[in-house]
């Protein structure tokens, strides 16, 4: 099995050289289990030059996805609060079922601002922690994060499920507007300008 060692992107770590990809190496093989990958980052900047309001006060989550019985799924959200004020951003999951079932939170992570490293950490730090979801019932995935106005955030969150659950992603200043009927924010393509 090859070792390998990360360096920072700078200094003697730096090659002046290309590499020459005809050379024999090491080669490299990947598996990946079966699990969901749930990625948000659309929009980017919540709530830009007031554009980019994918909150649960204006009907909306930022990403709707099904985990099916039995299935383990990951979790990444990345934005930025551009909203002028404090945002709160928190993982519902809705079970489709109706049995009562258990999710299991195998780990989770989260940070504000430019540095993404104590989200990695805190995850993997993390403890298995059980949910227990009623039938067609809601719980929470994840704590409330509170973002303060001008900062980035991210986390990840990976479980596991023994029922079939949908996974809701929120961006809100107030969490009396969540009403579990929201939709995914729509996406929508940057105008075409033209210079004369």
């Amino acid at each position: 099995m090859a070792t390998f060692t990360f360096h920072q992107p700078t200094g003697s770590y730096l090659k002046a050289t290309q590499l020459d990809f005809n050379k024999a190496g090491t080669a490299l093989s990947f598996s990946r289990n079966s699990g969901k990958w749930i990625y948000t980052n659309y929009p980017e900047k919540i709530g830009v030059s007031s554009t980019g309001l994918a909150l649960a006060e204006h009907k909306y989550c930022t990403n709707k996805q099904t985990v099916n019985s039995g299935g383990e799924a990951m979790v990444f959200f990345s934005h930025w609060n551009l909203t002028g004020k404090e945002l709160k951003y928190r993982v519902r999951l809705k079970n489709t079922t109706s049995n009562d079932i258990t999710v299991t939170r195998t780990a989770i992570g989260f940070s504000t601002g430019w540095e993404p490293a104590p989200t990695v950490e805190s995850y993997y730090a993390a403890i298995n922690t059980p949910i227990s979801i009623s039938g067609n019932g809601f719980a929470w995935l994840t704590p409330e994060y509170s973002i303060a106005s001008n900062q980035p955030f991210n986390g990840m969150v990976k479980f596991v499920t023994n029922g079939t659950v949908e996974v809701i992603l929120y961006a809100y200043h107030d969490a009396t507007k969540i009403l579990g009927t929201e939709v995914v924010y729509p996406y929508s393509r940057p105008k075409a300008f033209t210079f004369r």
